[in-house]
């Protein structure tokens, strides 16, 4: 297969880093994302404290005024403390939902989901407004330098990470898989803390992605991502593409998985679902349920329909009944 970016045609092409470079050119090219320097990210806070004050200054200037005028020269830092606060105490899905609120009252958006219409111009600004970026080889941990491949970040919040493999080297997904289990222990990282950190794990190669919302060290159980290939596990070819180019391209009709519409779309819609059901409909499972995951989960659907509700190979019923039809 004949690759169009140029990063891909250099001597890197055998390399994990070939499927790397390629996938962040390809969110800034195509989806409009913003590559930042892994030293812009705070260790302890596992945020972007840039980005965080870039979205807050454009899209609230009043709620920003107000802040530099309470806290003068500290908020920037008073900003930071009020969002690792709210993100300890009900999670990245919320305060993406909700934002957070700093005394004397200072309402504060994080994130600005698509409006139903036009009629809000500060409801359409928050929106146009947000902030996707991405980070190569992120040292997330203070104990060590363990690095990710990418994090990917909203308003400098992270949603997501990726660990990375190129068939070529002789790695695939599942060995990303296992680096996640056994040099990605979440304990005492909260980049990689389940709600506080990001919403999603990935692990992929060129041809298929599976992901996790929950890291466990060896427990971790990750589903498939991907969307079928001929009835079947697996993703169709794409012509002069990786079969994981639905992630960073539209492909006919369908908009890529980071493109800024489903991306936000995902979020706005977990969060939704999170508070109605303590957290089992976390970011990213919607995707999960292609050909592969449907079929299976249709069948066991059948089976706990004759048998009756309850936990079934892991998954809640009847949530799962509900989603895959």
């Amino acid at each position: 297969m004949t690759m169009t970016s140029t990063a891909l045609s250099r001597e890197k092409l055998h390399t994990e880093e070939a499927v790397e470079i390629h996938l962040v050119e390809q969110l800034v090219a195509r989806q409009g994302w913003r590559e930042r320097p892994w030293s812009a990210y705070d260790r302890k806070t596992a945020l972007d404290p840039e980005m965080i004050e870039e979205y807050v200054r454009t899209t609230q200037p009043d709620a920003w005024r107000r802040l530099c005028d309470q806290y003068p020269g500290k908020e920037r830092e008073t900003l930071l403390r009020q969002v690792e606060a709210r993100l300890k105490a009900v999670g990245t899905l919320e305060v993406l939902r909700q934002g957070i609120t700093i005394i004397p009252g200072i309402k504060i958006s994080l994130c600005g989901f698509r409006p139903a219409s036009g009629l809000n111009p500060d409801l359409q600004r928050a929106y146009d407004g947000n902030v996707l970026t991405v980070m190569r080889q992120v040292r997330y941990s203070l104990r060590s330098e363990n690095a990710l491949d990418l994090v990917l970040f909203v308003n400098g919040i992270p949603v997501a990470t990726m660990e990375l493999k190129n068939t070529l080297t002789g790695s695939t997904y599942q060995t990303a898989e296992k680096q996640y289990r056994k040099d990605r222990s979440p304990n005492g990282e909260p980049l990689l803390t389940f709600k506080r950190g990001a919403l999603v794990h990935f692990a992929l190669d060129q041809d298929n992605i599976s992901m996790t919302t929950h890291l466990e060290n060896g427990r971790t159980r990750f589903l498939p991502f991907n969307r079928g290939r001929e009835g079947g596990a697996g993703n169709p070819d794409v012509e002069n593409e990786f079969r994981i180019a639905y992630l960073y391209r539209d492909l006919g009709e369908r908009k890529a998985v980071f493109s800024r519409e489903v991306l936000l779309g995902r979020v706005a819609e977990r969060a939704r679902i999170a508070a109605r059901t303590a957290g089992l409909g976390i970011f990213g499972m919607s995707d999960s349920w292609t050909a592969e995951t449907r079929g299976r989960c249709l069948g066991i659907a059948a089976d706990v329909r004759r048998s009756g509700s309850g936990i079934r190979g892991g998954f809640p019923f009847p949530r799962c009944v509900e989603l895959c039809e």
